[in-house]
């Protein structure tokens, strides 16, 4: 079998804990830096997002896995490994009030560790006025809008301007695929929610473009859309392994059954989008 793309760590592989990440990024999940031993990488630092099971509702996980694999499978810029690990929560310090009450009866927690990038959020600390600067750089950036086609076709609603790693002037890397296919109203998918034809927020578009594009990214997007049914089949024997493992048949079926259908109709989705003529 062809090794796969994401590994999985033992609790054991978790060195320490090194810090936080702070809430000023935007981002309002337990985050945190450790450092790591790993097969590959030798000791190494890793973003690490921990993920409750929350009695099976919630799709954190297996979110993650597909997004990291799609962007994978499209050659989009991202941390160049990934894997999950059985964090010992023993390990951490400062941990909010809902995660010590979870170490009560938990002495473990999975999650989705990235290597660490040499970046910062896009916008993290940027003052108000100075965001029409960050939005104009993301937009000369190469790759956007294939990263705005992708958020499309897995129906990524979350990709704000600090889900970018700043690598350089109008360089950015994709972190955060926790959630897909999310509304205010049904923040964890189920096979009963998911709608294939629906337009999803995608805030990458909103924010940078406000859903107006030129028509010279218009067309890239249309061009690598018709990469996606491909990108997509040739990492689909992993995302079934974790699949299987994380989801319950119905739910593997039907979440399978969507991105391929987005998949196929992206030129569909983002002409939908975007008011165009198919």
């Amino acid at each position: 079998m062809t090794e796969r793309v994401i590994g999985k760590l033992r609790s054991s592989s978790y060195l320490r804990f090194i810090n936080w990440v702070g809430s000023e990024d935007g981002h309002k999940e337990c985050v945190h830096i450790a450092a790591f031993t790993h097969p590959k990488h030798g000791q190494c630092e890793a973003f690490v997002k921990l993920y409750p099971a929350e009695h099976g509702v919630n799709r954190g996980l297996v979110n993650e896995i597909t997004a990291y694999l799609c962007a994978h499978a499209l050659n989009l810029p991202q941390p160049k490994s990934a894997f999950l690990a059985n964090i010992p929560l023993t390990h951490l310090r400062r941990m909010p009030p809902w995660l010590r009450q979870a170490a009560l009866h938990h002495p473990e927690m999975p999650a989705f560790c990235t290597l660490r990038l040499d970046g910062s959020s896009a916008a993290v600390l940027v003052p108000q006025e100075e965001l029409s600067t960050v939005r104009e750089d993301v937009a000369a950036w190469d790759d956007l809008p294939h990263a705005i086609a992708l958020d499309e076709n897995i129906a990524n609603s979350d990709r704000h301007l600090n889900n970018l790693i700043r690598l350089g002037r109008k360089k950015y890397a994709l972190i955060d695929g926790g959630r897909l296919a999310h509304t205010l109203e049904r923040p964890h998918w189920n096979n009963r929610t998911l709608d294939p034809a629906h337009l999803y927020r995608n805030r990458l578009s909103e924010h940078v473009w406000q859903h107006n594009p030129t028509e010279h990214d218009l067309s890239l997007m249309r061009c690598r859309a018709l990469e996606h049914p491909s990108a997509l089949s040739s990492v689909l024997p992993e995302l079934d392994y974790w699949w299987q493992h994380l989801l319950p048949e119905a739910d593997h079926r039907t979440f399978r059954d969507f991105l391929q259908r987005r998949a196929y109709d992206l030129t569909a989705l983002l002409a939908k989008r975007y008011h165009r003529l198919t």
